[in-house]
């Protein structure tokens, strides 16, 4: 140990500045291991039509959200919600909306590494579709596009983006959105009545500015 500053080596200043080093490693190591190797979820969806016992039936259509751990580590109290989108009128003008949130998961979820983890994120069912199965008839169809478990649902047609927040612990949350364009008229029951597409939150910003 050197008596004071100016006595000090070089020797004695790599040792300090390595005891230093250790005891930040030491200190922030399971935060460091954590960042090197945290979890990366991936999104991707797609559409399914509903199987029903009637061909003629007006059928649901599904839309699911795949979700995949990419990372090394898994994802604790992975949760994703929907409580805002966008609607945007024939000029072009946007209209922002909230809704009550709309949690897809009934509790939060741990996505290990590798894992995949599906759920029905939107629905677009025709509202006389029980009334169809009880009395096999079906005069007019009012189509609804559902958003989640049913709580909450747009029944215009037009142009929306729809806000979707996945969060997780120890990590910012990451959003993504769907770019829907919804047409109800004239409804037939099948995925030419709607177009979708997911995006990221910086193509989502590069198109709103």
């Amino acid at each position: 140990m050197c008596a004071s500053f100016f006595d000090c080596t070089i020797t004695d200043w790599l040792s300090a500045i390595g005891t230093c080093g250790a005891v930040i490693v030491s200190l922030f190591y399971d935060s460091i291991k954590f960042w090197k190797n945290k979890p990366k979820i991936t999104l991707q969806s797609e559409t399914k039509e509903r199987n029903t016992a009637d061909s003629n039936a007006y059928k649901p259509i599904d839309i699911i959200f795949k979700f995949n751990n990419e990372g090394t580590h898994s994802s604790e109290n992975f949760d994703v919600t929907i409580g805002k989108y966008w609607r945007y009128r024939d000029d072009e003008k946007r209209i922002p909306i909230t809704i009550n949130r709309v949690h897809l998961f009934d509790k939060p979820q741990v996505v290990i590494s590798g894992m995949d983890l599906e759920v029905v994120a939107f629905h677009l069912q025709s509202s006389e579709y029980s009334d169809f199965m009880q009395n096999n008839s079906c005069k007019s169809a009012t189509p609804t596009f559902y958003i989640g478990n049913y709580t909450e649902k747009i029944e215009e047609s037009g142009k929306y983006y729809i806000e979707i927040k996945c969060c997780q612990s120890k990590l910012k949350p990451v959003y993504y959105y769907l770019e829907l364009y919804l047409k109800l008229e004239n409804f037939k029951n099948d995925e030419s009545h709607f177009e979708i597409k997911l995006l990221q939150e910086s193509d989502f910003k590069h198109i709103n500015k």
